[in-house]
């Protein structure tokens, strides 16, 4: 994962050799890149916490909480709103190796 003042991006590379990616840049509001139709809000809650709300339409389908804590790693929870489902909880965390 790698953030900065244009916004931020990540990759995973999943159990099954799939490739995930996701970014949002924030240059001009809030806009996700990646698979359509979503669209982004963001909210600087500190120099080191921005919450990333996401649409599908006008349906919040999921609320992130992005730290970049002290250490250098990155703490996430979000909070996710499926149509089909009961919502849940997502929690990572991510560490830079030096």
């Amino acid at each position: 994962m790698d953030w900065g003042e244009h916004g931020w991006a990540f990759a995973l590379v999943l159990a099954n050799g799939e490739l995930f990616t996701d970014a949002v840049q924030t240059d001009h509001g809030c806009s996700y890149i990646g698979p359509p139709p979503f669209s982004c809000e963001y909210e600087v809650v500190t120099p080191q916490h921005v919450r990333l709300t996401m649409r599908k339409g006008a349906t919040v389908i999921r609320v992130g909480e992005i730290e970049l804590m002290n250490d250098g790693t990155t703490r996430t929870t979000h909070r996710v709103f499926p149509s089909d489902g009961s919502p849940y909880v997502e929690k990572t965390v991510w560490v830079r190796q030096l």
